[in-house]
């Protein structure tokens, strides 16, 4: 049947049919080969990405280890809860001597640790003072650390200074410890 009909037909659309067909066999032989060259790019991405991951875990001793040495390293009792953090920053403060305000901590939670951030405002310090109590927060390093740090001449008496601490700690979970 398909041949009659291409039979009856003059030469010159046997000629159209004929390209029309073949162009669309070579757009449809494009688009297969266009998605082939998709994915074998996506498998050989696929492929760096297995290696890299086998990679990985090729290294799980040496992590391990890493995670021992880190965990004999830090003391999980010296690690501050959020009022833990304020207390010992209060402590620290009206040991030195410093006039201070603190604000309520502020918590970030993750798998292994929380961290607290709090503010501590400290109104016209001396110098030496301020020496004192960034020493004693030194002191208690890594536990307490000093994330950001502001400091003004106070306006009537340039020999105070206005300050202000933003302090943050960590505390390990419990379950990081397993």
């Amino acid at each position: 049947m398909l041949r009659n009909f291409f039979n009856a037909l003059s030469f010159r659309e046997r000629l159209l049919l004929a390209v029309f067909i073949w162009a669309l066999l070579l757009i449809w032989f494009l688009m297969s080969v266009r998605t082939f060259q998709d994915h074998l790019l996506s498998f050989r991405i696929n492929q760096r990405i297995l290696a890299d991951n086998a990679a990985t875990l090729g290294n799980q001793g040496a992590a391990e280890a890493e995670l021992q040495r880190t965990r004999q390293g830090l003391d999980a009792s010296r690690t501050f809860s959020a009022a833990r953090l304020s207390e010992r920053l209060d402590t620290l403060a009206r040991e030195t001597g410093l006039s201070f305000n603190i604000t309520s901590p502020v918590t970030v939670d993750s798998d292994i640790f929380s961290y607290h951030t709090v503010r501590l405002a400290i109104r016209q310090a001396r110098l030496e003072r301020l020496m004192e109590f960034d020493e004693r927060i030194k002191q208690e390093s890594p536990y307490i650390t000093l994330t950001q740090f502001q400091i003004t001449a106070n306006t009537r008496d340039p020999r105070l200074l206005d300050v202000t601490f933003e302090l943050s700690s960590f505390e390990l979970k419990d379950a990081a410890l397993n």
